[in-house]
């Protein structure tokens, strides 16, 4: 595929390889079924990712050209009429993927799951931007081990928190940050804290929650 294909394009191309390589074609050789199944599985893979980025591309696009429009990164730092926009263009830049907006709350929904980034709430509250993000329930049994154990893991972690929500019985990871003077590198920050938190973390958590 040519660099710049639209989803038509790439959906055409993805059906075509799917019907040359379909494992049906191959009669009652096993091995070679074996093989047609695990590469029409990766086409599926490759597909659904192009998918995915394609159809929010216009989306993305129309975002970046109102940044750039203002200045992108060197719009004014103080500029908080314009601080969501901003924030979305640091959001793209990290490499992350838009899944839900509101524009009207000034909030966005990003993932990077090979990052330990799924659902994350980025919420634009004029004067902080809050960072959240579900982890996990709390786990009935030894409540009081898991606690204890999770606040000395939050003095491990570079920058936001674990915090329960206020009935107790979910984690989330938290940051704020100053909204009006907030640049990209702290931004980068805080995201990269809470892949970091899940990549060191998560099999510990996971446990507790397994019992």
């Amino acid at each position: 595929m040519p660099y710049g294909s639209d989803l038509e394009s790439v959906r055409a191309s993805w059906r075509r390889l799917v019907r040359r390589y379909h494992p049906d074609l191959h009669g009652t050789d096993l091995e070679k079924q074996r093989v047609a199944t695990e590469l029409v599985k990766g086409l599926n893979h490759a597909f659904e990712q192009l998918r995915r980025r394609l159809e929010n591309g216009e989306r993305n696009r129309i975002i970046i050209a109102a940044a750039a429009a203002q200045g992108g990164h060197e719009m004014s730092e103080n500029d908080t009429e314009n601080a969501f926009e901003r924030v979305k263009i640091y959001l793209l830049d990290l490499d992350l993927e838009i899944t839900d907006e509101n524009e009207a709350e000034e909030l966005v929904v990003v993932e990077d799951e090979e990052n330990g980034i799924k659902n994350l709430v980025v919420d634009c509250e004029d004067p902080i931007v809050v960072l959240e993000q579900l982890i996990m329930p709390v786990p009935q049994h030894d409540a009081g081990t898991f606690v204890r154990r999770l606040l000395q893991i939050i003095r491990t972690l570079v920058h936001g928190a674990f915090a329960l929500d206020e009935e107790g019985k979910r984690v989330f990871f938290r940051d704020t940050l100053q909204l009006a003077n907030l640049d990209f590198n702290e931004l980068e920050g805080s995201v990269r804290a809470l892949s970091l938190a899940m990549a060191e973390n998560a099999a510990e958590l996971v446990a507790f929650a397994h019992g």
